[in-house]
């Protein structure tokens, strides 16, 4: 109960952030295309040195070694699995630019600018539980920047490794850990300093790009749409609570810590990524439905975080 309360607190903190940002727009003061050089900042400054920091901050025994292949090997196992079992579940609902766009809404989790922040805050830097997201949002982003573009087009995509290789975020945990391995970190102490002053940024920076967005949105109409609550559904409740209750099953046999369980589930209990609107915009598709479901999930995740988390915490 005690962790619900904490994840209940830190859900709504979250949200509140994306305040300023939402008046911000209704104001004048900003415009929304703000959101596109924050989220660069995000992506490029703030998230990479996040992950280095939070890397740095990890000891790197046998068992968070084992952590780290077991989180890489869900992250690609689940995904493969959304990929193929959300074609059947958009098939004769939606138009052939909407199917897409539901397919990649039901997949691809904002683990990266809602996840690790809160895991972070409620598990800590250094845990088993961030490790565990930072790593499988890794296998989010080169997921969606390959497979991902063939789920929102609806045909085959050719993509480059070359792509995937210069994934940031991919890059900043390869720096993490060998700056870990290394001893730099022990020997300048200064380096986990300076990842932190950026890493700091990534909560408030990646709410109030949300709440930039959700200015543009008319809430009345987007809670009307009765797709919504059907990818929703999906997304929020289903695929998190069988991910749940796979890895628990798993948990003796595999030697699962809760940690990893904790952090597996909240990689992909958080709301629709953020690219969904891009990519639908890129692909020519139904970018309207995108936005819709990329905020309107990220709405409905103040409710269904906590409440998920308290239920499998009963069963741990």
């Amino acid at each position: 109960m005690e962790t619900f309360i904490i994840i209940l607190k830190n859900v709504i903190i979250f949200v509140l952030l994306a305040v300023p940002g939402c008046i911000l727009v209704k104001t004048k003061l900003i415009k929304r295309e703000a959101a596109g050089v924050l989220s660069s900042i995000l992506m490029y400054a703030g998230m990479p040195f996040l992950v280095v920091n939070g890397v740095l901050k990890v000891s790197f025994t046998q068992e968070m070694i084992r952590l780290v292949l077991y989180a890489f090997a869900a992250g690609i196992i689940f995904h493969v699995l959304l990929i193929y079992i959300s074609k059947p579940l958009t098939l004769g609902f939606a138009g052939e630019g909407g199917a897409g766009v539901e397919r990649f809404c039901m997949i691809f989790a904002n683990n990266g600018f809602l996840g690790i922040p809160l895991v972070s805050a409620v598990f800590g830097e250094g845990s088993g539980a961030l490790m565990c997201v930072i790593v499988i949002n890794l296998v989010t982003n080169i997921t969606m920047y390959t497979a991902g573009e063939t789920v929102m087009a609806g045909e085959r995509r050719k993509f480059g490794l070359k792509k995937v290789l210069l994934n940031p975020l991919l890059i900043a945990f390869a720096a993490g850990i060998i700056l870990n391995v290394t001893g730099v970190a022990s020997v300048i102490p200064e380096t986990v300093t300076f990842t932190g002053y950026f890493a700091n940024i990534v909560t408030p920076l990646s709410m109030t790009v949300i709440g930039i967005q959700m200015a543009g949105i008319s809430f009345k109409k987007m809670l009307k749409q009765a797709r919504l609550y059907y990818v929703s559904l999906i997304k929020l409740v289903i695929t998190p609570l069988f991910i749940f209750a796979v890895l628990n099953l798993l948990r003796g046999a595999l030697g699962l810590t809760e940690e990893f369980i904790y952090g597996a589930f909240i990689a992909f209990a958080v709301p629709t990524a953020g690219l969904a609107p891009v990519y639908a915009g890129m692909y020519k598709k139904d970018e309207e439905s995108a936005v819709c479901y990329t905020m309107g999930s990220t709405v409905l995740s103040v409710a269904t975080i906590p409440l998920l988390f308290m239920l499998v915490s009963a069963f741990i």
